[in-house]
């Protein structure tokens, strides 16, 4: 059973690299950590309302969780809003469960701590995000637009690296995006992970 409320559908979920954290984001904006073993909630990721204080990079000033029991990534006893105003399309942790990025139809990009919760910064896309996906290693993340367009960013930064832009075809489930009507049109269709990171991408 999921933490908290409102109850709403699920629309994107993520493993830990370590493989002992799910990660659940939903229609609400909701974005709540589990251990995988216990089905135990490990703390939601939320942000701070506008009034209260912040830290660098629009980090809340103190953070709460990452430890048993509900916490968040608010300062404690300000009030929380929810990781995206609207669904969350995408969620993914880096290669060594130090940060976690989410997308939401909101059209921002978050950059969260994953121990701590706590909102590291956020990026304004321009647009709805409609998929999101990280090469964990590299720390690069592709985010396709409802435009069909696709950008990549380094989430350590976070920074936009590349964009690809002029794709007919619109994200799948599955990550990919078929690029074959894009102009100039590459050597057949081409996909949102061999776009962004190369022919070889190890999911």
């Amino acid at each position: 059973e999921l933490h908290g409320s409102p109850a709403a559908p699920v629309t994107a979920v993520a493993l830990s690299r370590c493989g002992n954290f799910g990660i659940v984001g939903s229609a609400s904006g909701r974005l709540d950590r589990y251990n995988m073993q216990s089905g135990l909630h490990r703390g939601t990721y939320c942000r701070a309302s506008s009034g209260a204080a912040a830290g660098p990079r629009g980090a809340p000033a103190a953070a709460v969780g990452g430890k048993r029991g509900a916490g968040s990534g608010t300062a404690a006893g300000a009030p929380a809003l929810p990781a995206h105003d609207g669904a969350v399309v995408g969620c993914a942790s880096d290669a060594t469960n130090r940060l976690m990025v989410s997308a939401g139809l909101d059209g921002v990009m978050r950059v969260w701590d994953f121990r701590t919760l706590a909102l590291r910064a956020e990026v304004v896309l321009g647009g709805p995000a409609v998929r999101l996906v990280l090469h964990p290693n590299s720390g690069l993340a592709a985010v396709a637009l409802a435009d069909a367009s696709i950008r990549m960013y380094d989430i350590e930064a976070p920074r936009l690296v590349r964009r690809f832009r002029g794709h007919r075809g619109r994200a799948g489930r599955d990550g990919h995006c078929v690029a074959g009507g894009a102009a100039p049109p590459p050597r057949g269709a081409a996909s949102l992970l061999e776009r962004a990171f190369g022919p070889r991408f190890d999911r």
